[in-house]
């Protein structure tokens, strides 16, 4: 009985080995393909039939024509390398699959076909083949993933080591060239070794990792990008096609690049940056810039061969050594600064030049200190400076400006003062309107809110003015007080400016002194008091389109006792009567008589109505 059986399962092995024998030989013969067509249909997901096969021995085959009718996918050239146990746990194990000249439509389609096949494979290849979706297309893919891997059958690229190249990616109306991409994909925790493409004449490369948020940039560099409104736009609808968010940038290096958005300019920009969020805003970030450009424009401002450093950390900016030609001189700035403080350690500007649109740039200036919550300096170096306003009246000029100052506190709790620090400004020659000054000086200081102008002295042609005196807003009350003397100052700017319908002409000596409280407009008008001489020589007051009345040595005495002021006149032949009380101010009246060649005239200083007596009209 033994012997029987075992006779028997000797027939079976030699039957069965006589077949693998023929089908191996059958295999290398023209009937290939009608075997390998007639055994598809019990290969699952198999597809429909396969023009031509060619064996290779002892494990490869070449196939051609390969038809999935229902899914519209043909494949010219299929290589396939079996694994030398190609029957594993129930499925076939193949070491490589290559595709290759295939133009495939539904790219969703072909991933699904080999999940659902259930072979085992250890690498899927392609070779120069074309792939395109309803928004995009790829040409000329060559790529190879190892150990590929599909969670389910909706997931088009499979998990694996993955090399790819295409010649193009086209989606949203924008071509990317030159594609490479070096990548382990995983389902958590992906690499990408390298990335690199050309798109719009720029090119870029770099690698990538994947964290929980998303994707973090490394070591990323783009060069000869040209970014304008336009470009921007390209980019955002590029990054949302994207199946992957990047949230992140640990290193980027911009390079030869120009970009023109939104009243900000740059041209060939390099810029390296560390540490970025994408979600956060810019005083949130928590990272590194430097940067330099042949050309910045920010806003009317420009500067030439600018560079920076800076680092970005609890919603502030410390930047280091801004150097940068700027209006025919040269800047240089360190700092920190955020939305509500600027903190200059040093803040120099030498040979700077305003020469037009000059009450635009300061008006612009005084727009982004507004804001300003603090503004220290510690070291201001500002030399030979000149600023020229000629694009409103009163016309003004600065020339040779020279201002140097030490541990300044310029703006503090949102309020302008000088509230700590020394300050000395001076010029070789200023202008406003008419007035020309040679050689003006200002000196000043300031200990916690206790400030002092030592000097403020500005020659004229043939006279002077010299201004000292101290406030206090260290203490609520903010006791305050003026000393000035002064020869042949011109009046008619000092008036032109003042609601009135006339100026007073010629020149005036003056000397005096003032003092008060200032903690409220209360207490300022209750505690003003001091006295001022004021000497007004070859004057005269000229109303609009009228000739000028004629005021001849007059000689004024202003007494001031809290808050009511009294004008007298002292030597001259006018006589002038008045009665100012600054905390009932509606009924003040400072009356001159003055007499003119055609009779008397009346003057009201404060209102500057007139009353003509005699001939005068």
């Amino acid at each position: 009985m033994k012997r029987a059986i075992t006779i028997s399962l000797l027939s079976v092995l030699l039957t069965l080995t006589a077949l693998v024998a023929a089908l191996y030989s059958a295999l290398q013969t023209k009937y290939a393909t009608s075997i390998v067509n007639y055994a598809l249909p019990f290969w699952s997901a198999a597809p429909d039939s396969v023009e031509a096969v060619r064996y290779i021995p002892p494990l490869q085959f070449e196939l051609s024509g390969v038809h999935y009718k229902d899914h519209d996918i043909y494949l010219p050239h299929v290589q396939i390398w079996f694994n030398s146990s190609p029957w594993q746990h129930g499925q076939w194990v193949l070491d490589s699959l290559l595709i290759k000249e295939a133009n495939i439509t539904s790219p969703s389609t072909l991933p699904t076909l080999l999940f659902k096949s259930k072979l085992k494979l250890h690498q899927l290849a392609f070779q120069h083949s074309d792939f395109s979706g309803d928004t995009w297309s790829l040409r000329g893919v060559n790529a190879q993933v190892k150990q590929p891997n599909w969670n389910d059958e909706s997931q088009i690229i499979p998990f694996g080591e993955v090399q790819f190249s295409a010649s193009q990616l086209y989606v949203l109306d924008e071509a990317y060239d030159n594609l490479l991409i070096d990548l382990d994909y995983k389902p958590e925790n992906s690499t990408a070794y390298g990335i690199s493409f050309d798109w719009n004449n720029t090119s870029i490369s770099g690698q990538s990792e994947q964290f929980e948020q998303g994707w973090s940039l490394v070591n990323v560099t783009i060069k000869d990008l040209t970014l304008r409104k336009d470009t921007i736009s390209s980019i955002n609808r590029a990054l949302s096609a994207l199946p992957f968010k990047v949230h992140h940038i640990n290193s980027l290096d911009l390079i030869a690049s120009n970009i023109d958005i939104d009243g900000f300019k740059a041209e060939n920009l390099a810029l390296s940056t560390e540490n970025f969020s994408l979600s956060n805003p810019l005083w949130e970030q928590e990272g590194y810039l430097s940067f330099d450009a042949d050309m910045l424009n920010f806003k009317g401002f420009q500067f030439i061969d600018i560079s920076a450093q800076a680092n970005f950390h609890s919603g502030t900016i410390s930047i280091s050594e801004l150097n940068s030609e700027f209006s025919q001189g040269s800047l240089n700035f360190t700092g920190v600064i955020s939305p509500t403080s600027f903190q200059a350690k040093q803040f120099s500007l030498s040979g700077v030049k305003w020469l037009d649109q000059t009450q635009q740039k300061v008006s612009q200036l005084v727009d982004w200190i507004k804001p300003l919550e603090t503004l220290t300096i510690e070291n201001l170096d500002i030399n030979n400076a000149q600023f020229i306003q000629l694009q409103q009246q009163p016309y003004w000029q600065l020339s040779g400006l020279n201002i140097e100052g030490k541990q300044l506190t310029l703006i503090d709790r949102s309020q302008p003062y000088l509230w700590q620090g020394s300050v000395s400004l001076s010029a070789n020659s200023a202008s406003w309107g008419d007035i020309l000054s040679s050689q003006p000086i200002i000196k000043a200081y300031s200990d916690r809110g206790a400030a002092h102008l030592e000097r403020l002295f500005i020659p004229f042609e043939d006279g002077y003015f010299e201004l000292t005196g101290a406030w206090d807003k260290s203490k609520l009350s903010q006791p305050w007080s003026l000393e000035m003397h002064g020869a042949s100052i011109p009046l008619q700017p000092i008036t032109q400016k003042l609601e009135h319908p006339f100026s007073l002409l010629g020149n005036g000596d003056i000397e005096g002194q003032l003092r008060g409280l200032a903690g409220d407009k209360v207490i300022f008008t209750h505690t003003l008091s001091g006295d001022i001489d004021l000497a007004l020589l070859d004057s005269g007051i000229l109303f609009h389109e009228e000739e000028p009345l004629v005021l001849q040595d007059q000689h004024l005495s202003l007494n001031a006792d809290r808050g009511r002021i009294r004008v007298q006149d002292n030597h001259g032949s006018n006589n002038i009567a008045s009665q100012v009380d600054l905390v009932h101010p509606q009924g003040a009246t400072v009356i001159l008589k003055t007499e003119q060649a055609c009779g008397t005239v009346l003057i009201d200083l404060i209102s500057g109505s007139t009353t003509k007596q005699g001939t005068c009209h």
